[in-house]
């Protein structure tokens, strides 16, 4: 099928309205199946690895920025988000933080050294 099918699909069926599934996984999965699913979330998949991996819980910018991660990932169950544009911004500053941890861990490993 592909990306938003499901609400096409659901409008031949239903009648004169397009239905959204009301959650982000279940509507990826109906439309892209389960390669388009993983495709779309293993950009999650990189973002929480590397929010592990550079944790920093006393700097407030990363506990912001994994509150909003998680937020998001929980909201994902309840609408459908690949379509708005803040959910790639929201990425961006994900994808950012991230960066900022990896270069701040690498400043400090070159500092001890």
């Amino acid at each position: 099928m592909g990306v938003n099918n499901p609400s096409v699909l659901t409008y031949f069926l239903y009648g004169k309205e397009n239905y959204y599934l009301h959650n982000n996984y279940i509507e990826l999965l109906a439309g892209t199946g389960i390669i388009g699913l993983l495709a779309y979330y293993s950009m999650y998949v990189y973002i929480a690895y590397n929010l592990i991996r550079y944790r920093n819980f006393h700097s407030n910018e990363y506990v912001m920025v994994l509150i909003l991660f998680l937020s998001q990932i929980v909201m994902d169950m309840g609408m459908v988000s690949y379509e708005s544009k803040s959910t790639y911004f929201y990425m961006m500053m994900f994808y950012l933080e991230v960066q900022l941890l990896r270069k701040g861990r690498k400043n400090e490993a070159q500092q001890v050294m």
